[in-house]
């Protein structure tokens, strides 16, 4: 691992700003062989660094707000907690889906000190110990320790002043005012259904249809708007649709 981490910085090093060419070649971006090398250590880590990623124990909420009281980060529960706890009970979630802001992602490793803490970058999940992760990085997660379940998951949102901005399609925006349920703030649901109408994985076409009935005229109305903006063909659209129309 030292040698690897070793040639990442001698690729650095000869890594040339844009304005210098070779000669016969087009420029050499130093963000394009950096992130080239990337790849070459995230495959590596792959290969060499076993993680068991399946086994999960979501952490009581009441105990991750008192981690985080006082950390400065922007959070709130995502996920099936978010749809269980806002439109009823839908199904048992596997994990504890939490969406931050971007620019408060750092601060995790203050708030939970003694936890360990990885990032995940395409694929690869490295250890987070006291270094910013790339900037691009959407997911950690974290555990009590080594021989510790996953406790959290983290997902991080870009915000711009006060609005939460959809990673895939930047026209696509609400304010972020979570909604606080016994204390613990929320993601509106529609967030939650609009994320699983672009990845509709086995478990997503149900949780749909169990949670859509339940939104109310608005969040039916805004989830509809969204996903048309991408996906105008999607096949929710047309049950959101009847729903509408049903009142």
């Amino acid at each position: 691992m030292r040698n690897l981490q070793q040639l990442l910085q001698r690729a650095s090093d000869l890594a040339v700003p844009p304005t210098h060419a070779m000669a016969g070649s087009g420029p050499i971006e130093r963000s394009a062989l950096l992130y080239n090398m990337r790849r070459v250590r995230r495959a590596v880590l792959r290969r060499r660094r076993f993680v068991d990623r399946e086994n999960h124990a979501p952490l009581p909420l009441n105990e991750l707000k008192q981690c985080l009281v006082g950390s400065g980060i922007r959070w709130r529960v995502s996920g099936m907690f978010c749809v269980n706890a806002q439109v009823g009970y839908v199904r048992p979630p596997h994990d504890l889906d939490i969406e931050i802001a971007s620019d408060d992602a750092h601060l995790i490793l203050k708030a939970m000190p003694t936890w360990e803490h990885f990032y995940v970058d395409n694929g690869a999940w490295i250890r987070w110990r006291d270094r910013r992760p790339p900037p691009d990085i959407r997911r950690y997660v974290s555990r009590r320790g080594p021989d510790q379940p996953w406790a959290v998951e983290w997902l991080a949102t870009k915000l711009e002043g006060d609005e939460w901005v959809y990673r895939y399609d930047r026209s696509v925006r609400m304010l972020w005012t979570p909604d606080e349920l016994a204390g613990i703030p929320y993601s509106p649901p529609e967030i939650a259904l609009l994320f699983k109408s672009r990845y509709l994985r086995q478990k997503d076409i149900p949780d749909f249809e169990a949670a859509a009935p339940r939104l109310d005229a608005e969040s039916r109305e805004w989830l509809a708007s969204a996903i048309s903006h991408s996906a105008p063909s999607h096949p929710w659209l047309r049950r959101l649709e009847e729903l509408s129309s049903s009142g």
